[in-house]
């Protein structure tokens, strides 16, 4: 790929995923003025992008004519049917064209879809993303992104309308999957700890808004601990932004096996996995990763104010 290539003119642009994340993407990419197609397996959720200049397709494999696919998907298994699946939009992409790949999926999956590519004389770029919905409909997202060449003007200019900063991961690609799952196991060890913290300061007579203030002004003043801790003491377990119980686990369960493959001892991460698949043996699929603090308060005997 050629840094100084001039941008082209009438490019369409495919998306794949219209959940909480790539509908903040996808209204952020309109408002840019770009020529969007977006398919999403609930098509009543691609319908609400029409009326502001979307074009809906009902198969993924209409997307293969697009320029540009990105995808965002729950998973792999959601990614690899999008792709490779029956209606998959492999098979139709152009030579030349790029699939972006933003959903937190496998290391393993991003090496095999970069080889996929590459023997099909596509480009494979994994640009997976760091921040919550809102930040994505804001255009704040951190995008870490990593290709087998160096990134376009074309492409750095299509993450600017949904991203405030690229991280630009030294091939190969996979090595951005690397970095998000990384992340967001050291964003669930973060909210282990406090809900831990929590459950032991409260049955103490503590209460939760000081040790809050405390922790999050001083040692520990960082947005997530701002926001997660905020979300435990007010027992906010349900927000209509919220990354569920089953995609942390999933998460969680995609750093092991990274760690397995490159044997790095992980004790930490298995413990949070753990403690995530406890909670959804409890029943809180439906509940937002910070409702580790509820499991936690439970263990301890302990009932929430909220």
């Amino acid at each position: 790929m050629n840094g100084s290539l001039r941008m082209k003119k009438n490019l369409k642009i495919g998306l794949a995923g219209l959940g909480q994340m790539g509908s903040g993407v996808a209204k952020r990419l309109l408002q840019a003025g770009y020529d969007l197609h977006v398919y999403n397996r609930t098509e009543a959720k691609a319908r609400v992008f029409e009326k502001d200049g979307a074009h809906v397709v009902r198969a993924p494999s209409e997307l293969g004519e697009c320029d540009y696919i990105l995808t965002m998907l729950s998973d792999d298994d959601a990614t690899e049917e999008v792709v490779n699946g029956a209606e998959g939009f492999a098979p139709q992409m152009k030579v030349g064209a790029t699939h972006i790949a933003m959903s937190t999926i496998s290391v393993d999956l991003s090496a095999e879809l970069a080889e996929q590519h590459s023997r099909s004389k596509q480009i494979y770029i994994a640009a997976p993303v760091l921040g919550r919905p809102d930040a994505a409909a804001q255009g704040r997202l951190s995008v870490f992104a990593s290709a087998s060449e160096a990134l376009t003007e074309e492409v750095e200019k299509l993450f600017s309308a949904f991203s405030q900063r690229v991280f630009h991961i030294p091939a190969p690609a996979w090595r951005a999957h690397l970095v998000k799952i990384a992340c967001n196991f050291m964003l669930g060890s973060a909210i282990e700890t406090m809900a831990e913290a929590f459950a032991l300061t409260s049955k103490g007579g503590v209460p939760a808004d000081l040790f809050l203030e405390i922790f999050s002004t001083t040692l520990f003043a960082a947005p997530a601990y701002k926001s997660y801790g905020s979300a435990i003491v007010e027992s906010d377990y349900e927000p209509e932004q919220g990354f569920k119980m089953p995609l942390a686990a999933k998460d969680l369960r995609l750093v092991l096996a990274a760690a397995d493959e490159l044997q790095v001892p992980m004790p930490v991460a298995s413990a949070v996995r753990d403690r995530a698949l406890e909670a959804l043996g409890r029943g809180f699929e439906s509940l937002d990763w910070s409702a580790l603090g509820k499991l936690a308060a439970e263990n301890a005997g302990f009932r929430e104010a909220g």
